[in-house]
């Protein structure tokens, strides 16, 4: 279940930063693939037909790049800020209550 997986990987690294320094420093994962290419992979297969499997893959996304501007660079450099903004344009009664506020403006700029 991808919202699921997102999900906690949402939780665990906002309440566990040992999780997500450790899953930032995991250049690849199992399948060969970065985190990032994962998360931006899930978005883009589930993220236009369910709202709630787009909210818990860009809360992912979102929460490991708090404060990890490696991780932004990795979210960049796979063209998952556009991705983000289009989904939100998409969906647009999701709502994060502010969660990612500090991220607006890297989002914005990264997706020109």
């Amino acid at each position: 279940n991808p919202r699921a997986k997102a999900m906690a990987l949402w939780a665990t690294c906002r309440d566990n930063p040992r999780a997500k320094a450790s899953l930032i420093r995991s250049s690849r994962l199992r399948s060969g693939k970065s985190p990032a290419a994962v998360l931006l992979a899930a978005l883009e297969f589930h993220g236009e037909q369910s709202e709630p499997i787009a909210k818990a893959c860009i809360g992912a996304m979102l929460c490991v790049a708090t404060n990890e501007p490696e991780f932004q660079s990795e979210l960049a450099a796979v063209g998952a800020p556009r991705r983000i903004l289009e989904t939100l344009e998409t969906h647009r009664n999701m709502s994060f209550a502010g969660e990612f506020d500090a991220l607006r403006e890297w989002l914005r700029e990264c997706a020109r």
